[in-house]
């Protein structure tokens, strides 16, 4: 199977998938697919929509999102460490007829989004994203207060009267 990337490099895989890559990958697609599945009623029903579609769309989050994040980060690294031994394992070979990596080649371009992906999905979202997909769970469950949306952009000041 290949792939294409950026650039000149593509991605062949020869082995059949692991265990743990399918894990993996099975992770990442259930966590996106039961956040998808939980958020479009909201959306199609509108204002119509029971509460119990509202408090389900915010509380399926507090879940998927921890486990889809860390799977897309994991997956990531193991691409990562899959194309580093694939480099070792060719370059080692002294065959001049072969490109360096044969099997899994990643462009600098890949490489570098994978990493950046990897830091925000370990660093970003624990610390920015899911603090507010808890709030707004608490939020909807009543622990905390709601966040009233007023529809004006600013309230006039009172009128001072002689």
């Amino acid at each position: 199977v290949v792939f294409p990337t950026l650039g000149s490099s593509s991605i062949t895989i020869t082995d059949p998938p692991t265990s743990t890559n399918l894990r993996v990958l099975q992770c990442i697609w259930g966590s996106w697919a039961l956040t998808e599945m939980t958020r479009y009623p909201m959306y199609i029903l509108g204002k119509s929509s029971p509460p119990v579609v509202r408090l389900v769309r915010m509380m399926v989050p507090l879940v998927t999102f921890p486990l889809g994040a860390g799977a897309e980060a994991y997956g990531a690294y193991l691409v990562l460490k899959m194309a580093h031994h694939e480099y070792d394992n060719n370059h080692n070979r002294h065959d001049d007829d072969t490109h360096p990596i044969q099997n899994l080649s990643l462009s600098l371009w890949i490489q570098g989004a994978l990493v950046l992906m990897m830091c925000i999905q370990v660093f970003l979202g624990p610390t920015m994203a899911y603090p507010v997909i808890v709030k707004k769970a608490f939020q909807e469950m009543g622990i905390l207060p709601k966040k009233l949306h007023n529809k004006t952009s600013k309230a006039l000041p009172p009128q001072k009267t002689e």
